[in-house]
């Protein structure tokens, strides 16, 4: 069959994108995916008008029609701007006026004459450029990449390296020639295998995103922003481009098929995107910290899948980038050539398998379970058995070319025999010693690296140095990457002790495996908040190195430890100024009585002690969940408001004016009366006290009549004077019911009763405003009601 989605075109008429597909689509769309064709992006992410972003280019790229340039900044939508084109040698040859659709992308068009090098964007006509941006000038080419995958920016400090590598290696396995990661605000550890990953594939490239912006729903505009941005990057660069999340994965039901051989079925030129529906399979714990383990990927070990959602509901999508004119989360917004269609694949064929973490998700359980029963999926023992083993080859390769004494390459089947006779292998808290020349070894030569048990191989090292050391202490020649160092000593040590001799053991012994860590997997089902452990305050090593974690977190970053440990941050902010010693007591109480809890919740449910525990537990969960409903469906609840200004002009000085309706009184700064040279008509007979909330402050005197300019109409305005530098003029209650005004907040507009109107100023100008003109710090600004517009 074949049906008609519309969407929205450069020139806000709606034009038809054609799908075609065999199988009955849904009449009735979800309520939440609706907005998905009113635009590229939802209206409740949208902010005031007046909140954009300073004018900023993010790539450029000119292709055969003409030249687009993605930008990174939020809030110009529907926007005039002007697209200015430069030469070599920049000077400028080419300048017009165009719409910003969708957001972040401007379509230029190039000069007729000369082959612009470089291009900029500015508000106005004759603003002097400041962000001129090179031109990504490619060619297209007849050796394009077959299948690219796009994914969306990594962000965070969740644990993201396993995952990272199960997409990677998958997507490989799948066929993929070529990846664009793009990341913004990511660990330390992320970054490290970025870097690995960027060294040893010639087809990977990293881009990295800027974090200011003014978005409230921050991770979402840097996603659409993504988007326009890889499929402009690939149009001369890849066949077929996916774009997809690092928990999702495009799967063929046929075990025997792989996307790259999927997509080569497709060879009708007009079908320009491949729409996939979506299964969630649930993962009901964050991958735990610390060194990634083969047990805990993701594919492997969650099972537990929705029913295939609805056509067109959180869809997916594999696309030819060239034909592509603006691309959406869920599909493509508009191609552009209206003969291009959309295939719409059949969810027996392949779907959108989505590794959803459910955590502050339980409002959308319930519509996930109205699609159908849920069911037990299982990867094929195959497809299981290959990503367990690039993955665990991987990860071998990583760890022992970060290790300071040796280099060497390993895979799962490498052996003892390949390896050096003295050579220690660590990982977790364990420590073999092997001599392969003794009888008596339980293991031989031959024995692989999956035989001795290593699953946990990103803390893999090899040695080849003589236990123990000639100085007696083992930590010396432990490197400074592994931070379980404190565990290996304690087991490696005991084991040589044991012997007492610096020759190897005769024998492969396994130490007596630690307590378990904190970021080991029992007591990770709550990330951070499984240091509340009773097994921690038994372990004076552990508690101290948690303990020196935290110190350090909380001078350094305790607004990221916040998020995760609110309760913990207000009460160290109580005596902020503690030295270590006191916070080492502090924090064993804090622990204490946070497992005191646990406790009583645990073995006297029914008591009224656990009952208030449970209660407030329970507030915190729901907080939390309303929190992420409301910045997922209500962001605007949650913006920063921008205060209002207008512009005025006094004796010929243009000055900005705050609107306040709760103000009584209208108030000049000294400093305004000096620049306006009203200093002569301040009456120091009216010194008084003003009151308010912000405390009390004295009045120097009032200015009886002043003549202010709204536009091009004069007003007659009283004003008290005081000194506060902070606001220049204030507006109050008795100059608006003066003059009739009208605060109309629809058209953003401040409206006189004599017909004159005059727009409220964006945030960027009145943060200019404060610095410039009143020379204050970024800290001192009030330009919104929660803290600076920025």
């Amino acid at each position: 069959m074949r049906m008609t989605i519309w969407t929205r075109s450069t020139v806000e008429v709606l034009t038809p994108v054609e799908l075609d597909s065999s199988e009955q689509t849904t009449t009735k769309l979800p309520s939440r995916e609706k907005s998905q064709f009113n635009g590229i992006i939802s209206q409740s992410v949208l902010l005031g008008y007046s909140n954009a972003d300073k004018l900023t280019i993010f790539s450029a790229y000119s292709g055969s029609n003409g030249i687009t340039v993605i930008l990174s900044s939020y809030g110009y939508l529907n926007r005039r701007v002007y697209c200015r084109l430069f030469d070599r040698n920049k000077k400028e040859i080419y300048q017009k006026a165009v719409s910003v659709f969708p957001e972040f992308t401007i379509k230029c068009s190039e000069s007729s004459s000369l082959q612009p090098e470089f291009v900029a964007v500015t508000i106005n006509k004759k603003d002097v450029p400041e962000n001129i941006k090179k031109i990504s000038i490619e060619t297209t080419s007849q050796n394009k990449r077959e299948f690219t995958v796009c994914l969306a920016p990594l962000f965070g400090e969740s644990p993201k390296i396993l995952m990272l590598i199960e997409f990677i290696e998958y997507y490989k396995l799948q066929g993929a020639d070529s990846f664009l990661i793009y990341s913004y605000n990511i660990s330390g550890e992320t970054e490290k295998l970025l870097k690995f990953y960027k060294n040893s594939l010639t087809n990977l490239d990293v881009i990295r995103i800027g974090n200011e912006t003014k978005c409230l729903n921050r991770h979402r505009c840097r996603h659409e922003m993504q988007l326009q941005d890889c499929i402009f990057r690939s149009q001369n660069r890849a066949k077929w481009v996916a774009t997809v999340d690092l928990d999702e994965r495009i799967m063929s039901i046929k075990d025997d098929l792989t996307l790259v051989d999927f997509i080569r079925t497709f060879d009708d030129p007009k079908i320009s995107e491949l729409r996939f529906r979506c299964q969630w399979t649930l993962r009901y714990s964050e991958i735990p910290q610390g060194p990634p383990q083969i047990d805990n990927l993701p594919m492997i070990i969650w099972h537990n899948t929705s029913h295939v959602a609805p056509q067109n509901h959180t869809t997916k999508s594999i696309v030819r980038p060239e034909n592509v004119d603006s691309m959406g989360v869920h599909g493509v917004q508009k191609f552009r050539n209206s003969k291009l269609i959309v295939k719409l694949i059949d969810p027996d064929v392949a779907v959108v398998r989505h590794y959803r973490f459910v955590k502050g998700w339980s409002f959308f359980l319930k519509e996930a379970e109205s699609f159908g029963k849920f069911f037990e999926f299982n990867l094929s023992p195959g497809l299981s058995s290959l990503i367990v083993e690039r993955v665990m080859s991987f990860q071998l390769s990583v760890a022992v070319n970060d290790a300071p004494f040796q280099k060497k390459n390993v895979t799962p089947n490498t052996t003892i025999g390949e390896l050096n006779n003295d050579a220690i292998l660590v990982w977790k808290d364990t420590a073999i010693v092997y001599d392969v020349t003794s009888e008596t070894n339980e293991f031989g030569p031959a024995t692989t690296m999956q035989q001795l048990g290593v699953t946990s191989l990103s803390v893999l090292y090899i040695y080849t140095t003589a236990f123990p050391c000639p100085s007696g202490d083992l930590r010396s020649i432990v490197p400074a990457q592994i931070r379980l160092i404190s565990q290996f000593a304690s087991a490696a040590s005991s084991l040589f002790n044991q012997k007492g001799t610096t020759a190897a053991a005769p024998a492969p012994q396994r130490a007596q495996r630690p307590e378990a860590t904190a970021g080991s997997a029992e007591d990770e089902d709550e990330g951070m908040k499984s240091i509340f452990s009773r097994k921690i305050l038994d372990s004076p090593a552990l508690l101290k190195g948690i303990t020196e974690t935290m110190f350090f977190q909380l001078k350094n970053d305790p607004q990221g430890l916040a998020r995760r440990l609110p309760e913990l941050v207000e009460r160290f902010f109580e005596n902020k100024d503690q030295t270590y010693k006191e916070f080492e007591a502090f924090f064993r109480l804090f622990i204490e009585e946070e497992v005191h809890k646990e406790e009583i919740i645990k073995n006297n449910p029914n008591s009224a002690e656990a009952k208030m525990f449970l209660e407030a537990k329970r507030n915190k969960e729901l907080i939390n969940e309303q929190y992420l409903h409301s910045m997922t469906h209500h962001p605007e609840d949650q913006v920063p408001v921008t205060m209002l200004y207008i512009n005025l002009t006094i004796n010929g000085v243009p000055v900005k004016a705050f609107i306040d309706s709760g103000a009584q009184k209208s108030i000049m700064s000294m400093a305004c009366a000096e620049r306006c040279n009203l200093n002569g008509l301040i009456d120091r007979r009216f010194q008084s006290m003003a009151r308010g909330v912000g405390g009390t402050e004295k009045i120097e005197g009032k200015i009886h009549l002043c003549d202010v300019r709204v536009e091009d109409a004069h007003f007659s305005c009283p004003f008290e004077v005081m000194n506060r530098r902070e606001m220049d003029l204030l507006i109050g209650l008795n100059v608006l019911r003066k003059h009739a005004c009208c605060i109309n907040l629809k058209t953003q507009r401040l409206e006189f009763g004599n017909g004159t109107s005059t727009p409220f100023l964006q945030s960027f100008e009145i943060d200019t405003h404060l610095k410039e003109i009143m020379a204050l710090p970024e800290e001192e600004m009030h330009v919104d009601e929660e803290g600076t517009s920025s």
